[in-house]
Parts: C-alpha cells; sequence; structure tokens
C-alpha cells in the first residue's frame, strides 16, 4: 500500500501531536515535498525508503562522530571523524568510494 493525504494527515495530527489546521497543512506539504519523488500526492514504500536512505547524509559532524562512537562501537575513531569533519554526506562518500574521499 501507500500512504494518501489524508492518512497522512491524520498521522500528522494524532500520532505527531500537531494540531488541526494550519501548521498541520504545512507539515502534510513539507512531507509530501519531502518524499513525494514523483509528485502522485501518495507515498509508496519505496520512496519512503529512498527518503529514510538520504537522511543519513544530513547527519552533522557530532551525530556521525557519536555514531560512530555508539551505534557501531568504534569510540577510538569518533575524535577522527570530528577532526576530519566528516558529515553524514562525507561518510556516505567514503562508504562508496571504499574509504576514499
Amino acid at each position: 500500500g501507500v500512504l494518501d493525504e489524508s492518512e497522512l494527515r491524520d498521522l500528522i495530527e494524532e500520532e505527531l501531536g500537531v494540531g488541526a489546521g494550519e501548521q498541520a497543512d504545512e507539515q502534510l506539504a513539507a512531507a509530501l515535498a519531502n518524499v513525494d519523488r514523483n509528485v502522485d500526492g501518495l507515498l509508496s514504500p519505496e520512496e519512503l525508503e529512498h527518503y529514510r536512505l538520504t537522511m543519513g547524509s544530513a547527519l552533522t559532524v557530532d551525530e556521525v562522530a557519536d555514531w560512530v562512537a555508539l551505534a557501531v562501537q568504534l569510540p577510538q575513531y569518533a575524535r577522527t571523524f570530528k577532526e576530519n569533519a566528516i558529515s553524514g554526506y562525507e561518510f556516505r562518500a567514503l562508504l562508496e568510494n571504499g574509504g576514499s574521499m
């Protein structure tokens, strides 16, 4: 299945605690603008997965270093990531290029 605008509005209003009205309209428009790749007003599982994967690129330098230290359990490398200003964008490039920039 896909999520249509009414389902997204319900999610925004109920699950995320955003009140009905203009604020919900803004959140809905932002969600569709960021995730709806084929601009059909529906969010497919593929579009949601693509968005999830690209969100990793939005990580800050500190968030990448914390992820390396805590999630990957390699705290000895966190400082190196910070010193080299590795954000989510650079980290993704490192992974795609076998560790080279």
